[in-house]
Parts: structure tokens; C-alpha cells; sequence
């Protein structure tokens, strides 16, 4: 993402220390391709939803949305925003290991 088009990049992810070297490798990927994006992070547990939609808040702040990916845990096939909150929040209880 940093080495193309995307100037802003919004990260997130529960364990801080990893978001920070999530953050390192982003703006090293962006350096060597003469790149330098708005790289912003948060540290929260998605599986708070109080929590989450403050980050949301402030992600959106950052201006249009240009591609969103998850990475978490749902592994079966569904289609994007067709299911639940409960069962979005129960397939995002994962280890942090």
C-alpha cells in the first residue's frame, strides 16, 4: 500500500508494541519507494465496540476510505457487512500469540 498509490494509512491492531513495527515497516516500504504517507495508528481490541467505533471516528477523520482490509479471523466465506455484530465481535476473539 505505501509503495503505491495510498498516501494515508490508518493502522490498527490490540498489540501496541506490534502495531509500532507494523508502522516501521510501512514507512520503510515507503522510503524506498521515494514515498512518504500519513501513517496513523491505534492500539484497541476490536472485540470493543464502544472502543472501536471512537477509532472509526477518528480513521474517517482522515478523510475517503479507499480500501479496507481486515485481517483477523474470519476464515468462512460471507459476503462484506452481511452478518451480525455478535458474530463479527465472536470471530475477532482470537489469540494475541
Amino acid at each position: 500500500f505505501a509503495a503505491h498509490s495510498f498516501n494515508k494509512i490508518a493502522l490498527i491492531a490490540r498489540n501496541a508494541q506490534r502495531l509500532e513495527d507494523y508502522r516501521a515497516t510501512v514507512l520503510n516500504t515507503a522510503k524506498v519507494a521515494q514515498r512518504e504517507p500519513d501513517v496513523k495508528c491505534w492500539d484497541v481490541d476490536i472485540t470493543q465496540s464502544a472502543a472501536l467505533n471512537a477509532v472509526l471516528i477518528d480513521v474517517e477523520r482522515m478523510g475517503q476510505i479507499s480500501c479496507v482490509l481486515f485481517n483477523a479471523a474470519r476464515v468462512g466465506a460471507s459476503e462484506f457487512f452481511d452478518f451480525d455484530e455478535e458474530e463479527l465481535i465472536n470471530d475477532f476473539k482470537v489469540s494475541d500469540d
